[in-house]
């Protein structure tokens, strides 16, 4: 059986879908297009409106989230082209914002992948550092899966990742986005 709580039941208006922070304080909730409310758990108070949309993705230690720009942003990117606004979790505070999708957090690092435009351009994965958010490297042809829907989470530090390039499914060095292994598969059996 659970543990019994006492608490006040909260009356709270959330969007289609809510997502609490990895500490459970807050939760997040797209409201209104292009407009995440950020509210308190335990009171049910609205805490800010953020611009986003989308769930937000929360680094391993839960000090930084994403979310994606709202459509229409005059600073989206390229044509088609997503973007991500990087936030710290304590202060709700805007840290960045990148041009690309797909984040993810790989310790104290964020992969962001820039889409091409079709076969002349390919998409590019660019590694940053956290907290200022520098580039550390950018490979064409490169992806970093999000080991959270890989079925493959480690509590090790990670120095490698299994993503994909050109030649296939790939093992990624972090430290500088080269392929250091690839081999040809399909489905979702490949490394197990």
């Amino acid at each position: 059986a659970l543990p019994r709580h006492d608490a006040l039941p909260i009356s709270v208006t959330l969007g289609r879908e809510a997502t609490f922070s990895p500490d459970g304080r807050t939760v997040f909730s797209e409201l209104a297009e292009g407009e995440v409310t950020v509210f308190d758990a335990s009171s049910g108070q609205s805490l800010r409106r953020l611009p986003g949309r989308d769930r937000p993705t929360f680094s391993e230690n839960g000090q930084y989230f994403t979310l994606a720009k709202p459509r229409g942003s005059a600073d989206e990117g390229r044509v088609g082209e997503e973007g991500v606004l990087v936030f710290e979790t304590s202060s709700l505070m805007l840290r960045g914002s990148l041009a690309g999708e797909d984040p993810v957090f790989i310790g104290s690092r964020l992969v962001v992948t820039r889409r091409g435009s079709g076969e002349e351009v390919d998409d590019v994965a660019v590694m940053y550092s956290l907290p200022r958010l520098n580039p550390l490297w950018e490979r064409a042809n490169v992806a970093i899966y999000d080991e959270r829907y890989s079925g493959t989470e480690t509590r090790a530090p990670a120095r490698w990742r299994v993503g994909s390039s050109k030649a296939g499914y790939s093992i990624i060095d972090l430290d500088s986005g080269v392929p250091v292994a690839s081999w040809e598969s399909s489905g979702w059996g490949c490394g197990s």
